[in-house]
Order: structure tokens, then C-alpha cells, then sequence
């Protein structure tokens, strides 16, 4: 598939924005689920334009939890902040994921780019 001028342009500034993430997802264990919704903002851009069915590499909803604030060990209790994370690892794993399929999708028709 060869997507028209258009086409082209939302999935270079869809690439764009994914470096952009990549590149600026902060250093911790965890990444707030503001930016798995960025990414999968990003993958909506990317599989409409596209044509390519890139569900499987979406963040599932089992990778997203609660952050945990403390607890006690001895009682089992658990306290959390209320917000929502993803392994900063997990996220990053899917970013690469999607990089990577472009660049081989890239080598057999002009659709997509090429990873930094």
C-alpha cells in the first residue's frame, strides 16, 4: 500500500510525535498513563493512515495499575496514590515495537520511516 501525499505527512508527524515520546518519557520505573495515551493516539494516527491493523501493539489494560504509595508488609495493607501507571519498560518495549514495524514495512513499500 501507498499511501498519498497526504497520508504521508500525518504518518511523519505521527512518527515524529512517537520519537518525541520516546525520546522525552521520563526516567523512573513507571510512566503515567498519560503517555500510553499519547502513544495510543499516536497508533490511531499511525493504523488509519497507514491500513495497518496495529492493535496488537497497543498497551493492554492489564499493564496499567494502580502506583502503589506504601503499605504494610505485615498486614497485607496497601495504600496507593491514585494514579495510573505503566512500566516505563513495557511502554518503551511497544514505542520499539512500532519503530521497528515501520522500518520493515518501509523496506517493501514507501510508507514509513526510519527510527532514530
Amino acid at each position: 500500500m501507498y499511501p498519498s501525499a497526504v497520508n504521508q505527512t500525518e504518518i511523519n508527524q505521527a512518527y515524529s510525535r512517537l520519537g518525541s515520546l520516546k525520546t522525552n518519557l521520563p526516567e523512573g520505573f513507571y510512566a503515567d498513563q498519560t503517555y500510553v495515551e499519547e502513544f495510543h493516539s499516536i497508533l490511531a494516527i499511525l493504523q488509519k493512515e497507514s491500513g495497518h491493523d496495529l492493535t496488537p501493539l497497543r498497551v493492554p489494560g492489564s499493564e496499567i495499575q494502580q502506583e502503589v504509595s506504601g503499605g504494610n508488609y505485615m498486614t497485607g495493607e496497601v495504600n496507593y496514590t491514585g494514579r495510573m501507571v505503566c512500566h516505563r519498560n513495557y511502554l518503551m518495549m511497544r514505542i520499539d515495537g512500532v519503530l521497528g514495524f515501520f522500518t520493515l514495512s518501509s523496506s517493501k513499500a514507501t510508507v514509513g520511516f526510519r527510527p532514530s
